[in-house]
């Protein structure tokens, strides 16, 4: 026993170690890419598309960030150190900003004329008065609100459904999931919002075909004030609908992959050797044990969390953009059409922030689930009996 439960730590360790590597690395790569190409200040010279020129207030405060007297100069990879190291880097300063150049995304008074500031990320290119700090903190409580409640809707279909699938399995049940599954990861985003929109707005005229329902203030940064408002779920209905498709789809595939390694383990030949066993067919039930069960769905749910997260923060560029929701998502595409790099670098610097923070999380809490799960042979209380039992002789 001594000897399994060392090697099983040794495993987990690798297992921890390799998967915190590959979520540091990903920001690693992109910082890099940051300082080669000079950070936003590396693709101002590129213009814009129509050839207009920037305000010179707005060049001026690019000039004031990155501590450049007078125009702006060829930029190198210490202009990308810089600006990383603007957002990145924690600062205590003993005065207010005194402009738009200095104000952080983090503001937080620590006592007389002391200030914490924390993720500076400069000036836009064609706005005077307003930072990318100012895009940020107005759209990234509405997509809070659009992620939070599309993970939440994954989460609730999916698991449910790939359990449907895993102990109903070869039944008409497990070849419903499956064709769901297939439709919800074949059919992109992009498609299905407007098909919803033209049925249920256009159509139907059951829901608002654009807009989200919520204003500022927030309570707790994101949670709305009208929370349990119709005119809050009517708009969030069909996005989270379309954010949400895909990632239902994965998550009960996955859990149904899952939960079937649990029910075949140790099987030979096809058959239903230890965890689980379903009375079907006339084969006399066998015992469920239900620890097994929820072992299997709470490490989907955590093993599935990052990659979910990610997908979830991908696909706000297009929902939030086809429902006209005024989020990071819909900044950063209105960005990337009006060339203001400082938005559209800010915003994926903060996606990546945000996706290694969730990876990083997922990694140790999946490890917890998995150092914490039942041993091999649960107390009886714990089972449960499908079927009649076997016929003991």
């Amino acid at each position: 026993m001594a000897s399994k439960a060392a090697d099983r730590g040794r495993v987990m360790r690798r297992y921890v170690a390799e998967r915190v590597l590959r979520a540091v690395g990903i920001p690693l790569v992109i910082g890099l890419l940051i300082c080669a190409m000079g950070g936003p200040m590396g693709l101002v010279s590129y213009g814009s598309f129509d050839g207009r020129s920037p305000p010179r207030e707005a060049l001026a405060n690019l000039a004031a960030y990155y501590g450049i007297d007078g125009v702006i100069e060829e930029p190198s990879w210490r202009h990308g150190a810089a600006y990383l190291s603007s957002v990145l880097v924690p600062r205590i300063a003993r005065r207010q900003p005194a402009s738009v150049v200095d104000e952080a995304l983090v503001n937080i008074r620590l006592g007389k004329d002391r200030y914490l500031r924390w993720m500076n990320f400069g000036p836009t290119l064609w706005y005077r008065t307003h930072t990318v700090n100012d895009f940020i903190r107005s759209g990234l409580p509405i997509s809070t609100q659009l992620g939070i409640l599309s993970i939440l809707t994954a989460f609730v279909f999916g698991l449910p459904l790939g359990l449907l699938a895993a102990l109903k399995r070869g039944t008409l049940w497990d070849y419903l999931v499956g064709e769901l599954v297939f439709y919800g990861i074949s059919v992109p985003a992009l498609a299905l919002g407007p098909v919803l929109v033209v049925i249920f707005g256009l159509g139907l005229r059951w829901l608002p075909l654009s807009g989200w329902g919520t204003r500022p203030p927030y309570v707790l940064f994101f949670v709305p004030r009208n929370l349990f408002s119709a005119e809050f779920w009517g708009s969030a209905i069909m996005p989270c609908v379309t954010l949400g498709a895909s990632c239902v789809a994965i998550i009960a595939q996955q859990t149904r992959d899952n939960l079937l390694q649990i029910i075949y383990k140790d099987g030979k030949d096809g058959e239903k050797k230890t965890a689980v066993v379903v009375y079907a067919r006339g084969v006399m039930g066998r015992e469920v044990e239900v620890g097994q069960v929820r072992k299997g769905v709470f490490f989907s749910a955590w093993a599935l969390s990052g990659p979910v997260f990610a997908r979830v923060l991908v696909g706000l560029l297009v929902v939030e953009r086809v429902f006209g929701i005024p989020g990071l998502g819909n900044h950063f595409v209105a960005g990337i059409g009006d060339r203001d790099y400082p938005i559209v670098v800010g915003i994926v610097l903060l996606f990546t922030i945000l996706v290694t923070f969730v990876n990083l999380l997922s990694v140790g809490s999946g490890g917890g689930v998995t150092a914490s799960a039942p041993s091999e042979r649960p107390p009886e209380k714990s089972r449960l009996i499908v079927g009649p039992r076997e016929s003991e002789e």
